[in-house]
C-alpha cells in the first residue's frame, strides 16, 4: 500500500475526500466509501491512513494501506478541520488501535540487565517512567500510562521471560490469558 501513501499525503495536505476500497484479511470487502484523510502514521512497519468517515461518524476511522483493493479517487473537497489534538489522540498507545477506556497504571519488572536495556532504549509513548536498574536486585521498574490494547500485549510479549505484570491485575490476568493460549498451541 506504499504506492498510496503520496495520494493520501496530497489529499490530507489539499483536503481532498477520497473514495477508498479495502479487503480485510478474512476477505470481506468494505466500500467503496468516503473518507477524509487527515493523518498518515506507520506502526510496525504498516501504514495506515486516519481521517473522517461521514457514512459512520467516526473521525477516527482507520485504513491500513496494504489492503486497499484499487487506487483512491478524489471524489471533492471537504471542509471540516481535523479535531484539535488529532495527533495526540494517539499519545496514550501503543500501536493504532483505541478503545474507548481509561488511561491505566501499568507497571512492569524487568528482571535482566539486557532486558531492561533493550527495553528502555526503545521506549514507548512519552508516559513511560523508568526507575533505576538495581543491579542487587537484578531488576528494574518501567510504568506506563496507557489504555491497553493488542499492540500493548503483543509488544509486552516481545520482551520475554524476563518482564512480568506487576498491575494492574486486568492486565496481568490478560496477558496469563495470552500466554496460556500460547502454551496450548505447542503441547
Amino acid at each position: 500500500g506504499r504506492e498510496y501513501r503520496p495520494i493520501i499525503y496530497n489529499a490530507i495536505l489539499e483536503k481532498s475526500s477520497l473514495q477508498i476500497l479495502y479487503t480485510k484479511f478474512d476477505g470481506e470487502i468494505i466500500g467503496p466509501f468516503e473518507f477524509h484523510p487527515y493523518l498518515l502514521k506507520q506502526y510496525n512497519d504498516r501504514w495506515y491512513a486516519f481521517g473522517f468517515r461521514p457514512d459512520a461518524k467516526n473521525f477516527y476511522y482507520s485504513i491500513p494501506l496494504d489492503r486497499i483493493s484499487s487506487k483512491p479517487k478524489i471524489i471533492g473537497k471537504y471542509n471540516e478541520d481535523r479535531p484539535i489534538g488529532y495527533k495526540e489522540h494517539f499519545n496514550n498507545i501503543v500501536g493504532v488501535t483505541k478503545y474507548n477506556r481509561k488511561e491505566q497504571l501499568i507497571e512492569i519488572l524487568i528482571k535482566d540487565i539486557d532486558a531492561w536495556g533493550r527495553i528502555t532504549t526503545k521506549p514507548l509513548p512519552t508516559q513511560q517512567i523508568i526507575s533505576d536498574f538495581d543491579a542487587k536486585s537484578n531488576t528494574g521498574r518501567i510504568t506506563l500510562c496507557l489504555i491497553p490494547n493488542n499492540e500493548l500485549y503483543t509488544k509486552i510479549l516481545s520482551w520475554g521471560r524476563y518482564v512480568e505484570i506487576i498491575k494492574p491485575i486486568s492486565v496481568r490476568d490478560r496477558l496469563i490469558e495470552l500466554v496460556n493460549a500460547i502454551r496450548k498451541e505447542y503441547r
